[in-house]
Formats: C-alpha cells, structure tokens, sequence
C-alpha cells in the first residue's frame, strides 16, 4: 500500500511529514547521445555527418590535423539521475563499441542542468580477417577514452579523441544531454 502511520504529538507528524516529502523525490530520466565520429586526412574520405554534427566538425576542423570526418556510429542512453549505464555495440560488423557511465548526476548549471559523468569508459576494438584463405581474426585496439566530464543539457561536448589502428585516423567521441520529465 505504500502507507505510513505516524503517531505523535503534532510537532512531530509534521516534522516527519517535511521529512518524507524531502525524501520523496522521483528520480529524473536522463537521455545521452553518443556520436562515434572517425577522422581522416583526406576530406574526399568523408562521409554524410548528421545536421546537429556539422558546427562540431568545423571547429574539429580548425582544431585537429583532419579534413574528413565519418559517423561510425550513434549510441543512445536512457538513465536515471544517480545511477549508472552502459551500452555497446557493432560499426558495419567492423568494429566493436562499448561505453560505460559509472554514474550519471543532474547538477544545476547558471542556465540549465549540467549532467556529469563520473567514470565515462568508450573502448573500441577493430576486428578484420588477417588473409582470405584462413579464418583468422585480428584484433586492434582497444583504444580508450576514459574521463569524468560535465555536460551542459542542449549543448555538444567533445569527449575525446582516440587512434585506432593507424595514427593517421582518430575516433572522436561527440555527446549530448537531455533531462527528461
């Protein structure tokens, strides 16, 4: 039934009732976007980046040795305020994704909420026939972005950047926030 009977003098109903509405809180949802990007040298290598991307690629552009930029690929977390996620996936049957939140906090911010990240882990792992005669696998990477980082709700955050198999190419990690009513 969900119920508690308080019995006492008033002073003391009221004072437990204050301190079950304080405690009372329902846990705000959390949605995160993760947009894996690669970069390349050679913009004729680019592929379609999404709309919402296109900013963050020109100061990417300013910033770092790259004139072309690919969506390897998007991942979408649904959390609650206070707890933890992960998620994890495949780029074309290629590549292998994972991206774990120790823990995710709603925190105020001068304008809107902040979301941070305690313990963010990306990994992606590369794995390709080795010869076409055998079954051989190989294995490259994993390469890592580990932080703890703050992420402004409505804002794009550069989480990191990260080499895969070549130096010449770079995997970014892109992500967004929302709060959820």
């Amino acid at each position: 039934m969900k119920a508690i009977t308080v019995v006492g003098t008033r002073s003391a109903v009221d004072a437990v009732e204050e301190a079950i509405k304080a405690l009372d809180v329902r846990q705000k949802d959390v949605e995160l976007t993760a947009y894996v990007l690669s970069a390349v040298p050679n913009e004729a290598e680019s592929g379609a980046i999404p709309p919402q991307l296109n900013d963050v690629v020109v100061e990417l552009k300013k910033i770092l040795n790259y004139k072309g930029f690919n969506l390897l690929s998007t991942l979408l977390i649904h959390t609650q305020d206070g707890e933890s996620a992960r998620t994890s996936g495949a780029v074309s049957g290629t590549a292998d994704l994972t991206l774990w939140l120790q823990r995710v906090n709603i925190t105020p911010g001068d304008k809107a909420p902040v979301i941070r990240i305690e313990g963010l882990n990306f990994q992606i792992s590369q794995t390709k026939t080795a010869t076409e005669s055998k079954e051989e696998l190989h294995t490259t990477g994993p390469a890592e972005i580990r932080t703890s980082i703050e992420i402004p709700v409505g804002q794009k955050v550069v989480v990191g950047k990260t080499a895969l198999g070549t130096p010449d190419n770079a995997i970014i990690l892109v992500m967004t926030a929302k709060v959820l009513d």
